[in-house]
């Protein structure tokens, strides 16, 4: 595909960190809708409507998502909740064609993939379907490699704590991740720009992590039944710590400037004028801005983005404590992304 804008910075043009799912959503749309009336008129009408029908997709996977903890009660009253938060309202306004409106709709879709890996057991196909979804995600956007790598710590700290069958989901997932963004890379890019290790777009950058995190898991479960080793609790920490220590040194050596984040080589210039004005880039709670002079306007901001959460961290550790077996696993695993993304 070419991904170069020839219109910015002439001669030689300028290509975007976005990559192409969320360009075929709207062409596709479009095309379908160049029958009724002409292609650009289609577009336009398109991209004022795709962001609402797919928050529309998104409500539906979101019920569906949480169908395993409310046992379909109370569904109507969490599809209201979900609508009427500013995020959810931001993301997913009409005539915004933003690609956050589909990376929040596999985000909802990965979450319930997960829920149910951790209620059925190990079944190899679920773990395919998580695989796709995420590695779909980051295709769209590199800003997606949290929720594999959070799914995975979790899934592994629930593996340290005894629950050994999440060895094998783990494996299959994070070894189809990889095949997955392979795929994903060589289409979009071809054979030709494989190996480019650019960090704000699909790369061999992230094929690597993952490819990482997936021989951690293959090795240990290589190791563990040819060799007939007992997988204790000292095990599980120490290889865990140890391997993660040598993923960050070579990442770190590979990579440089991984760490600093996908947008680490963007022109400062840039990210003064257009970045910092992105919301979505902006954290919900900035502890600079809360004790700065504008305090004030800093919490309001922050109350009304993250502010629907407070009533539910109290239910939410209830849960927790009070629930058992699966269903506690899932209220853990929910408890453990909030941790992450809400701040």
């Amino acid at each position: 595909l070419n991904h170069t804008l020839p219109r910015i910075d002439p001669p030689y043009g300028y290509e975007q960190h976005s990559t192409r799912p969320y360009d075929f959503l709207l062409y596709g749309g479009a095309w379908l809708g160049s029958y009724f009336t002409d292609f650009r008129t289609a577009l336009h009408v398109w991209g004022i409507l795709i962001s609402p029908v797919l928050e529309v997709l998104a409500l539906f996977t979101f019920i569906w998502f949480i169908r395993p903890l409310t046992e379909n009660k109370d569904n109507g009253i969490a599809g209201l909740l979900f609508v009427t938060q500013m995020g959810i309202i931001a993301s997913f306004v009409a005539g915004r064609a933003d690609h956050q409106s589909l990376i929040l709709l596999l985000f909802i879709l990965s979450l319930g993939i997960g829920l149910r890996l951790l209620m059925s057991g190990f079944n190899a196909r679920t773990c395919y379907l998580a695989a796709l979804v995420a590695s779909l995600a980051i295709w769209v956007s590199v800003e997606s490699i949290l929720f594999p790598l959070v799914m995975v710590a979790a899934f592994g700290l629930f593996w340290v704590s005894g629950h050994t069958s999440l060895q094998r989901t783990l494996t299959y997932f994070s070894v189809s991740l990889v095949f997955f963004l392979g795929i994903f890379r060589l289409l979009e890019f071809g054979p030709s720009r494989f190996l480019e290790p650019t960090l704000d777009q699909l790369s061999i950058a992230y094929v690597t992590l993952f490819g990482l995190v997936a021989l951690y898991w293959v090795l240990v479960t290589l190791y563990s039944h040819y060799r007939g080793v007992k997988q204790g609790l000292v095990f599980k920490i120490t290889s865990a710590l140890a391997w993660s220590a040598l993923m960050v040194g070579l990442m770190h050596s590979c990579f440089p400037g991984f760490f600093a984040g996908p947008m680490s080589n963007v022109d400062e210039l840039f990210r003064q004028v257009h970045l910092a004005k992105i919301k979505e880039l902006q954290p919900s709670i900035s502890i600079k801005a809360l004790t700065g002079d504008d305090w004030l306007t800093a919490f309001s901001k922050s109350f009304l983005w993250v502010g629907i959460i407070l009533p539910g961290i109290p239910l939410l550790i209830a849960r927790i404590l009070r629930t058992r077996g699966s269903i506690r696993l899932c209220w853990g695993f929910i408890g453990i992304l909030g941790l992450v993304f809400v701040p």
